[in-house]
C-alpha cells in the first residue's frame, strides 16, 4: 500500500496507522486506502495539499481507527448537499437569513442545529434534512464538514 510516490510524511503516518491496525488485529489496507482516496478528493475540492490534510485527520483523531476513518465523518464534498466556503463571512453573505429548518420537525429555527434533532443525525436518520458546510478557513481548526440543519434558501433554490 505504502509506495514511493507518497510523501515521507503521509508515509509514517500510514506506518503508525499500520502498527495501530496490526496490534489491535485490525487489517489496515482498506483504511489506508480510504485515507488515501478521500484525502485526494478533499485536496482537490478544497485546494488543500493532500498531505496536510491526512496530517490534520491524524492529528484530531482521538478514537479508534476504523471508527474514525469512514464516511459518516468524512463524507464526499460533492452533492447537492455540500457547502464549501472560504470562510463563515462567504457563509452569512450566501444565507444571510441565518434561518434553518430542522428535519424532526420541520420548523424554521435559528440555530444551525438543535440537541434532540442532532442525536438522530449522528446515526443518520435525519442526513436528508442536513447539510454539510466546510469552511476553507476553518480547515486547520475543524478538519472535517459540519453538519448544520438546511438553510432556508437552499429549501427555496430546491424549489424552483
Amino acid at each position: 500500500m505504502i509506495t514511493d510516490e507518497l510523501s515521507v510524511k503521509i508515509q509514517r503516518i500510514f506506518q503508525k496507522i499500520n502498527e495501530e491496525c496490526k496490534k489491535n488485529g485490525l487489517e489496515s489496507e482498506h483504511i489506508l486506502v480510504f485515507i488515501l482516496t478521500r484525502s485526494a478528493h478533499y485536496a482537490e475540492k478544497l485546494g488543500i495539499e493532500q498531505e496536510r490534510i491526512v496530517e490534520l485527520w491524524e492529528e484530531k483523531r482521538n478514537f479508534y481507527i476504523p471508527n474514525y476513518y469512514q464516511d459518516s465523518n468524512f463524507p464526499t464534498l460533492d452533492d447537492s448537499n455540500t457547502v464549501i466556503v472560504s470562510d463563515m463571512d462567504e457563509f452569512k453573505k450566501k444565507f444571510p437569513k441565518l434561518e434553518y429548518k430542522c428535519p424532526q420537525n420541520h420548523l424554521i429555527k435559528n440555530a444551525t442545529y438543535c440537541m434532540y434533532c442532532d442525536m438522530y443525525a449522528m446515526d443518520g436518520l435525519f442526513n436528508f434534512g442536513q447539510v454539510k458546510v466546510i469552511s476553507i478557513a476553518d480547515f486547520e481548526r475543524v478538519s472535517r464538514p459540519e453538519r448544520i440543519f438546511r438553510p432556508v434558501e437552499m429549501e427555496c433554490q430546491n424549489q424552483n
